[in-house]
């Protein structure tokens, strides 16, 4: 188990926003909060992030773990380029490569009393860089931007003229090169482009990494999630996997839509939702 959450309670201004129940995620494991707006979606992910303390309750994640958290909101405002941004989030790796170069230098010119020291520190220094991947960063960096959609020409771009799209696959790129355990993703596909939504997705259910996100298209969620917990009022009404959750009464109780759950010629589970307009219509 990676990361469980036991009795979380919340308030704000004294009304109830997250009330109690107990959920956990396993290693490699990709899951889901789904339920309306106002639900608590964006509350439990705070809460499990540190960025709010609950008023009770626990969220404890496996000793060692690391997270990393992915907001709705990314304040990608600076000059740094897009190519830039993401490579600050190997900084250790490109702060090792700088200072191979001065050994470098420096074993250049040095006498014969100073070279061994040198090169024993020029040793250790490439093999801490080698074991760090420091050989395929650039390769590894350019990699992730063009699964994420970017072009080499956008490299150079700027972060603060790009969309709010762009900004979020920017965000997800740096956040999952810095490789933690787990990643929390509010509305991953909020601004995005039905393409861009699906390689997202794609790309954080092929990550080593446990995902839990905030989400409202519950076809996604079937698709790309192992486990689905169920929002209503701040309280976890329903849990299990997309086939045990995502029913046509569920829909009908938290969503008060009426909807068709069946399945795709794929296998894959598909929802179609039944707008009230289109059911008042009469055929001539």
């Amino acid at each position: 188990m990676l990361l469980a959450c036991r009795e979380l309670n919340m308030s704000f201004d004294a009304v109830p926003v997250l009330t109690g129940g107990y959920f956990h995620l396993e290693e490699k494991e990709k899951a889901a909060v789904v339920g309306i707006n106002g639900a608590g979606k964006s509350t439990l992910l705070n809460l499990i992030s540190g960025t709010l303390t609950p008023d009770s309750g626990s969220v404890t994640l496996k000793g060692g773990a690391t997270f990393g958290y992915l907001t709705q909101h990314q304040g990608l405002d600076s000059a740094a380029s897009v190519y830039d941004e993401l490579a600050s989030a190997r900084a250790g790796i490109f702060a090792m490569e700088q200072e191979l170069r001065v050994l470098e230098l420096r074993m250049a010119s040095a006498g014969s009393d100073a070279l061994p020291r040198l090169m024993e520190d020029y040793s250790l220094l490439s093999h801490r860089f080698e074991e760090a991947g420091g050989y395929a960063v650039r390769s590894e960096i350019s990699g992730v931007l063009k699964g994420l959609g970017f072009g080499e020409a956008d490299f150079s771009k700027p972060c603060r003229v790009l969309s709010g799209g762009e900004k979020t696959r920017v965000a997800l790129g740096k956040l999952l090169l810095t490789g933690p355990d787990l990643i929390l993703l509010d509305e991953p596909t909020n601004h995005l482009d039905i393409k861009y939504q699906l390689e997202v997705l794609d790309i954080v259910k092929a990550s080593g990494c446990t995902a839990l996100c905030a989400l409202h298209d519950l076809n996604l969620a079937a698709q790309y999630c192992d486990r689905l917990y169920v929002l209503n009022q701040g309280v976890i009404v329903r849990e299990g996997t997309p086939e045990e959750v995502i029913t046509e009464s569920m829909i009908k109780d938290i969503y008060g839509v009426d909807a068709t759950v069946d399945h795709h010629p794929s296998g894959q589970l598909n929802v179609v939702y039944h707008p009230a307009h289109l059911a008042k219509r009469t055929l001539p």
